[in-house]
């Protein structure tokens, strides 16, 4: 499997994501075209998402819901998103986006300790394949 590399310049810490085609494999093909690529990253909640990406996607095998440690696309902002903990909108176990999803892999643990201290700030990302 190939991994993505999420590098935050501004803390100076990476999370690796694990790319995973299975579910979405057109949104990953089209996000591999795009890399690497500087982003800007903010919080919502304990999700991640990114600035708009330079491409439309669209809806493929999307989630309403995803698991912990979930990378997806969100295709109505062509987001690139980790899903670190709870969401806003979510039940108290349940991690819910904005909209459904394609999942395009899961972040790989242990997650950056920097990167939970600081999920209240935007960060710009540089976001490539390893």
């Amino acid at each position: 499997m190939e991994q993505l590399i999420v590098l935050f310049e501004d803390i100076g810490t990476a999370c690796q994501v694990t790319l995973d085609d299975t579910q979405s494999p057109n949104t990953v093909a089209a996000l591999k075209k795009v890399l690497p690529i500087r982003v800007a990253f903010n919080p919502w909640g304990k999700e991640l998402y990114s600035n708009p990406l330079p491409i439309r996607f669209k809806e493929e095998g999307a989630h309403g819901s995803v698991p912990l440690g979930a990378a997806a696309i969100w295709p109505p902002g062509s987001a690139l998103c980790l899903f670190l903990g709870k969401t806003p909108i979510g039940a108290e176990n349940e991690i819910r986006p904005a909209s459904p999803v394609n999942i395009i892999g899961r972040v790989v643990e242990p997650w950056p300790e920097d990167l939970i201290k600081n999920l209240g700030m935007t960060s710009m990302a540089m976001v490539r394949i390893a």
